[in-house]
Order: structure tokens, then C-alpha cells, then sequence
């Protein structure tokens, strides 16, 4: 009995320590994450060749490989596909995009399992498609994005996030703004 005693004993402290990891802190102190990504964002734009202004409604996913550096330091190649579905006074467009692009930021951790890192983020969008027109183009966007890491395990996290920013569109600097979320895991 005093051997069962024992082990329990032994067990129960290493779940302890277990909940004592600081993912937060490994993640900032230097760490290697793949990110995939799904968002939903709005915006605005004026096509002067479709002579109209448009409101977009933008499906957003893609991959990221986040390296972070000992000092924070954190710099994000992406890639992704974009789904866009603009409407105004010229007609509808259903638009598809393919992108790349770059953040570099800071990686900041807030308590034992919270971590922020915001981060300039730069990407080039190859545009095409269309309904009642063709759109198609190169879209460039530069974005503030405050992305909050939330660790579930040591490696496993989701992160949610707000980007505000500028893209070019057809010759128009219109806002961008969007919403969504990250699963990663860190290695």
C-alpha cells in the first residue's frame, strides 16, 4: 500500500511540474513554429477602369514558417490562396489570388501560456477572375497585424489576430482590415 502511496505521490508531481511549462517564454526565447491560417477580411476600393467603388468581403488561408530569434526578434515568410468577392455599381466579381509575403516583428510573452508578437507584414497577391468583368493584377498590401499566441500544450497554440493596413488594387490605395486565426505548433 505504501508503494502505491508512493507512486501516486511521484506521478502527481510530475503533472505538477507538467503545468508549470512556460510555452509562452520558450516560444519568445528563440523558437522555429509552422502556421496555417484561415481569416475573414473586408475593405473598400475604387477600380477606375471598371469606373466604380467596390466593398470586398476577402476568405484568407495560407502557411507560414515563423522563426523567432533568442532576443524575439521574428521574422515570417507566408504563402496563400485568397477567395474575394467584390460588388458595386460596375457588377460582382469573384476573384481568386494567390500570395507571398513577409512579417517581421517582435515576439513579447505575456504570462506563462500567452504570448504577443506584433509584427509589419508585406504581400504580393497575383489577382484574377471576374463575372461581369475580368479583374486581374498584382495587389499589393502592407499591414499592422497583432497576433496573440495562445499555448494549449508546450508546442501545440492558436493564435487570433487583427491586421489593419494599405493594398493597391487597379491603381487604388484602398484600407484593408481583417480578422482570424492560426494553429500552430512549435518545434
Amino acid at each position: 500500500m505504501t508503494l502505491v502511496l508512493l507512486t501516486l505521490l511521484c506521478a502527481t508531481e510530475g503533472e505538477v511540474v507538467t503545468q508549470l511549462e512556460e510555452p509562452a517564454r520558450e516560444y519568445a526565447d528563440g523558437s522555429v513554429s509552422i502556421l496555417g491560417s484561415a481569416s475573414l477580411g473586408v475593405g473598400l476600393f475604387s477600380a477606375p477602369q471598371a469606373g466604380s467603388a467596390f466593398s470586398t468581403v476577402t476568405l484568407f488561408g495560407g502557411i507560414a514558417v515563423r522563426w523567432v530569434s533568442k532576443l524575439g526578434l521574428t521574422f515570417e515568410p507566408r504563402l496563400g490562396i485568397d477567395a474575394l468577392l467584390a460588388t458595386g455599381g460596375a457588377g460582382l466579381y469573384a476573384v481568386f489570388a494567390v500570395r507571398a509575403g513577409l512579417g517581421v516583428g517582435w515576439a513579447f510573452r505575456l504570462t506563462p501560456r500567452l504570448a504577443l508578437t506584433p509584427m509589419l507584414a508585406y504581400e504580393a497577391q497575383l489577382v484574377g477572375g471576374g463575372v461581369s468583368g475580368g479583374l486581374n493584377g498584382l495587389m499589393n498590401t502592407g499591414a499592422l497585424e497583432l497576433p496573440l499566441t495562445v499555448f494549449f500544450s508546450r508546442n501545440g497554440f492558436v493564435e487570433v489576430y487583427l491586421r489593419g493596413g494599405v493594398s493597391t488594387l487597379l491603381g487604388s490605395l484602398v484600407p484593408t482590415f481583417a480578422a482570424g486565426y492560426r494553429f500552430g505548433m512549435v518545434w
